[in-house]
């Protein structure tokens, strides 16, 4: 299948408009809901008011983690994280945590007290090489992709290992299921010794059974290179093209979600690799200054507690500059069926992230600004679970409470 960008404002017919109440959007922004059909796709399009991204849903964030999983020394063994790759948590509180170096599920209760270890290095059964969490909105459904030996197992509710596939057609790393296909992200790794622009395709998969892999879609994935010198030696340097669109991607219960490009459009995606449904925001685009490039760079540089050098910045003086500075940069699908899409980070060093929040029919609802605690995991009913990394370096799982 083969992409066809679409832009919200050129596109949308629309045949009804729902209001969605009260907003606290700037005046003369509209909060209509516009749904529509694609005229070339056939398929439905949402389109929410600009003013409903204005609006504040009042969902808030404890400022504190409820719970807080992962010690350097002198705790739990359960707790000496080496490297944490997943968390999730079911209904009950069981808590399920992937060790990637240890090659280990660690299992614990609503209190962070120790049940269990599921797993260990090895070939055999019940046995990992590389495990990770697959994406899964719902709460009950675990699994482990054991990328080694090319299979996924599910953890049944007796909190043991249950059905085991291996997956001789796919392409990539598993995303998720869809019924019993596969939905994978290829990533191509190129290395280049000219300075410049550099694409890096990222294609995902519809790998269904007893049939062909199915090419979903390909994004790129802009990168600049600059060279450097190590020991004589010519070493190329990749950093991400400032303010520019790269993939993102989460499952929903039924669908591949991905954000096609700058616009802030998302796309959901069928068992068959087919376009079913886009929702989008009608945000007017603007375009980012070198200036703005610059400082974003410096930012990046400063967030990551490297020294900021003149020459360091001469990638971002002379990277391409973009048309639209992309809208999204992250997407997650909470256990509700609300799909969280952030908005582009201009600023590594700000405290806190905004998140659209979709309802699970298009809509766009609102926006939630939480604090930057990490990588989110999971976005329940009443918690958000994450990872952060402390001093140390110490690897830790975290649960902060979330009222709706």
């Amino acid at each position: 299948m083969i992409r066809r960008p679409v832009s919200a404002a050129s596109t949308i017919l629309a045949f009804s408009v729902v209001a969605c109440g009260e907003s606290a959007a700037e005046p003369g922004l509209s909060t209509d809901v516009v749904r529509s059909t694609h005229p070339e796709l056939g398929v439905p399009v949402v389109t929410s008011g600009s003013g409903l991204a204005e609006r504040e849903l009042g969902w808030t964030v404890s400022d504190e983690p409820e719970l807080v999983l992962g010690v350097f020394e002198g705790g739990p063994e359960a707790e000496l994280f080496s490297l944490v790759v997943g968390a999730k948590q079911r209904p009950d509180g069981t808590l399920f945590v992937i060790d990637n170096d240890a090659d280990e599920v660690r299992v614990f209760d609503r209190d962070g007290r120790h049940i269990t270890t599921l797993g260990r290095t090895g070939d055999g059964p019940e046995e990992f090489r590389i495990p990770r969490m697959v994406q899964t909105p719902d709460h009950f459904d675990i699994r482990i992709w054991d990328r080694r030996h090319n299979r996924m197992l599910s953890i049944d509710r007796e909190i043991e290992f249950g059905d085991e596939r291996t997956l001789p057609n796919r392409l990539g790393d598993p995303l998720g299921l869809i019924g019993d296909t596969v939905m994978t992200r290829y990533d191509f790794i190129y290395f280049s010794r000219e300075e410049g622009p550099l694409d890096q395709p990222v294609r995902y998969y519809a790998a269904r059974p007893g049939t062909d892999t199915v090419l979903v879609d390909s994004l790129p994935d802009p990168m600049f290179v600059t060279m450097g010198e190590m020991n004589g030696e010519p070493v190329p340097s990749m950093r991400s093209v400032a303010f520019d669109a790269r993939p993102v991607e989460a499952m929903h219960f039924n669908a591949l979600l991905l954000v096609p490009g700058p616009a802030p459009e998302i796309h959901w995606y069928g068992a068959s690799g087919a376009v079913t449904r886009i929702v989008a925001v009608d945000l007017p685009p603007e375009a980012p200054t070198r200036d703005m490039v610059v400082e974003y760079g410096r930012n990046t540089f400063r967030a990551r507690g490297i020294e900021i050098r003149d020459e360091f910045l001469d990638a971002y003086r002379r990277m391409p500059l973009v048309d639209r500075i992309a809208a999204f940069d992250d997407l997650l699908v909470d256990t509700e069926g609300n799909v969280w899409a952030r908005t582009y980070r201009r600023d590594e060093t700000r405290p806190d992230n905004r998140w659209l929040v979709f309802a699970p029919g298009g809509e766009l609802r609102g926006y939630v600004d939480i604090p930057d605690f990490g990588e989110i995991y999971q976005i329940g009913p009443d918690f958000m679970l994450g990872r952060v990394i402390g001093e140390l370096d110490v690897n830790q799982v975290v649960r902060y409470g979330l009222t709706r």
